[in-house]
């Protein structure tokens, strides 16, 4: 892409916005409203978590989100519905989670948490009856703010680090490549002669 966001970019910012949706879900138990037809919403699970995802995921919960533990482990015996809803969500960010180390992993569901908590304070500014309460929720919301913010720099400063090293495992693997040219193509003459005359095996991968 020429707009300066790039392929990278644009998978986060899907991966925000499906995170968003679920963020609601986690704090309130609740579906967030449906978008009119022709919108695009997010993908929706048609598939049931099997038992061993379901425990998978509160484990995961019960280590780094206690609260959306127990509230899933209430809504089972209150409301089963609601728990397979709160539970398909959980799952969501649990994929996006679980890849990250403890300590990156909690501001990963804070900020997720404190979406939430902004978008409410949001709906108290707009319905705010006074200056007063308008003033009030602005600096909560700036507060909220601040405090996303930070989550949002821990867990992008870890992301550029990974990928650092990445790029470096890469560079390696290249240097590795070039001081073993001839190895490399006598390995893949050899495997080329041996298989089938297919268009895949000429594909030109030197892996």
């Amino acid at each position: 892409m020429n707009n300066g966001i790039g392929r990278v970019g644009w998978r986060f910012l899907v991966l925000a916005a499906a995170l968003v949706g679920s963020a609601y879900v986690l704090a309130t138990g609740e579906e967030p409203a449906r978008q009119p037809r022709g919108q695009a919403s997010r993908p929706h699970r048609e598939e049931t978590l099997t038992a061993e995802q379901q425990a998978e995921v509160m484990t995961f919960a019960k280590e780094n989100a206690p609260e959306l533990y127990e509230r899933v482990a209430a809504l089972e015996k209150q409301d089963p519905q609601r728990a397979a809803l709160l539970m398909d969500e959980l799952y969501r960010l649990y994929n996006h989670a679980k890849d990250y180390p403890p300590e990156i992993r909690r501001p990963v569901l804070e900020k997720q948490r404190l979406n939430v908590a902004i978008y409410r304070q949001l709906r108290e500014y707009r319905q705010a009856d006074s200056d007063k309460q308008r003033e009030d929720a602005k600096n909560q919301i700036q507060q909220l703010l601040g405090a996303q913010f930070d989550a949002d720099q821990v867990i992008r400063d870890y992301d550029i680090k990974r990928l650092a090293r990445q790029l470096d495992d890469l560079k390696a693997q290249l240097e590795q490549h070039k001081q073993n040219r001839a190895g490399i193509i006598s390995d893949r003459l050899s495997r080329l002669l041996k298989g089938p005359a297919t268009a895949s095996r000429g594909s030109g991968n030197f892996d």
